[in-house]
């Protein structure tokens, strides 16, 4: 006799949860999420958190499989430098550098010793002058 409930134990009844996960894993999806809390440096930074949704492919490959069938570019693909100085000078470069990071007084100090860094020749010419 039935009680008129469902029975969540019984392997053939049909569980929304695990189509939707097939589907995912089968089709791919990666979605971003927006903070629960916003405040002025995670406005700035202008970036997105992304997350994918299928347990069994990568994130790379569940992107790729979501937008397969896209036909506008999506994605860039950077060559990383192998040195710090190398990989810091890329991220300047594409305007992402300490005060975009953190756009407050911290910020633009260190965003100007790192143009400092990267931009300012030493002028030797006057060390060997006598006063």
């Amino acid at each position: 006799m039935s009680s008129g409930h469902c029975n969540l134990r019984q392997p053939n009844e049909f569980n929304p949860l695990k189509g939707r996960r097939n589907y995912f894993d089968k089709n791919g999806f990666v979605a971003f999420a927006l903070p629960s809390v916003q405040n002025r440096r995670l406005s700035s930074q202008q970036g997105a958190l992304l997350f994918n949704g299928p347990e069994k492919p990568t994130f790379e490959e569940s992107l790729f499989t979501m937008m397969s069938g896209s036909k506008k570019v999506w994605y860039r693909r950077f060559l990383i430098p192998n040195t710090l100085a190398g990989i810091e000078e890329k991220l300047f470069q594409m305007n992402i550098h300490e005060l975009s990071l953190f756009p407050d007084i911290q910020g633009l100090a260190g965003f100007v010793r790192q143009k400092l860094r990267f931009y300012w020749v030493a002028d030797d010419s006057t060390s060997g002058v006598e006063s």
